[in-house]
């Protein structure tokens, strides 16, 4: 799909990059490292939220400088739904974090609650992890990664993200776990 023969779907709050032709002008497309050489303000970056409903790999990969440079924590939207919409196996974007020394990421359910802290690498509780969302009717998933120079601060965060949320809502179940 070329990205100019494209158009901007909006519904219920959200948008996508649609697939079908259209007679209107095309949309614009920058790579996220483009963007960042025209306003190198953003040089010293240190979050990058991307949710796109389906390009958040594309975006990701449009960065590549910018997460070898400024080594920003990202939180992307996986959701396996809309990767497949262009084209994107849900798996693939793993492999990239990890050789820009992304090694761990935290997985939230779509609910916001932390879900799982693992290895870029563990293909197969991520493959568990997609499986579920295609049982559960293509839930998404929203995923922080933290570049490991910060693995120490990324440890201690998903220490305090798991304090916060309550493991049990019965006192009696509090210590199974």
């Amino acid at each position: 799909m070329s990205f100019s023969d494209s158009r901007l779907v909006t519904y219920s709050g959200t948008a996508r990059v649609s697939a079908e032709k259209t007679d209107s002008k095309g949309l614009d497309k920058i790579s996220l490292d483009n963007f960042v050489e025209k306003f190198p303000a953003f040089l010293r970056t240190n979050m990058l939220k991307i949710d796109t409903d389906g390009y958040d790999y594309k975006v990701l990969r449009s960065a590549a400088r910018l997460l070898d440079s400024a080594k920003p924590a990202l939180f992307f939207e996986l959701s396996p739904l809309h990767l497949s919409y262009y084209g994107e196996e849900p798996f693939s974007i793993f492999d990239f974090l990890s050789a820009k020394g992304y090694e761990k990421v935290l997985f939230y359910d779509n609910t916001g609650y932390p879900l799982i802290f693992i290895k870029t690498c563990d293909i197969e509780y991520i493959r568990q992890i997609l499986n579920y969302s295609y049982i559960k009717g293509n839930i998404y998933f929203d995923v922080l990664a933290i570049h490991s120079a910060y693995n120490e601060q990324f440890n201690q965060f998903h220490k305090m993200e798991l304090a916060f949320y309550p493991k049990y809502k019965r006192p009696e179940l509090q210590n199974i776990i």
